[in-house]
């Protein structure tokens, strides 16, 4: 490859560092997330919990984007092979029902898996629809007997 096309590649022009020299963008800092957002940040942390059940409340491309791709092993359980998402669409959104749907998915993979625990991750669309998924998580564990944690990942900053 030629120094000109090198050079050409490493044109960011929305970088405030690339006026005179185009180097290129700075490597991530540890700490910060392969995918960019705090779900991402989040799900690299606890998926490698594998005996508890991780739903992604939120729509389908949120939990395809990056499950199975992580690094996780067990002797005993296999329920971290398994991705759980509420997959909200637009008529979710549009009704109002994320609440309910993730309350119902909560206690249908409860009973049916069996986990230690569920953890729940919040993402940015059902955040601003204004989803209480700490509320639903608090019901769900009374009915289903384990704690049901809500992980706050929805990436959005807070007033």
């Amino acid at each position: 490859m030629r120094q000109s096309e090198i050079t050409e590649l490493q044109n960011e022009p929305a970088c405030e560092h690339n006026k005179k020299a185009k180097s290129g963008c700075v490597p991530a800092t540890p700490g910060a997330t392969a995918g960019g957002c705090c779900f991402d940040g989040a799900q690299i942390t606890l998926l490698p919990i594998t005996d508890v059940a991780h739903i992604v409340h939120g729509p389908i491309g949120c939990a395809g984007s990056s499950w199975d791709k992580r690094g996780s092993q067990s002797s005993g359980p296999s329920l971290y092979r398994l991705g759980f998402t509420t997959d909200l669409n637009e008529q979710d959104v549009i009704m109002g029902r994320g609440d309910k749907r993730l309350y119902h998915s909560i206690i249908k993979i409860a009973q049916k898996h069996q986990p230690v625990a569920v953890f729940v991750y919040n993402t940015c669309v059902p955040a601003m629809e204004g989803d209480d998924i700490a509320a639903v998580c608090r019901l769900a564990q009374e009915k289903v007997s384990m704690p049901v944690i809500a992980i706050d990942a929805r990436g959005l900053l807070r007033q």
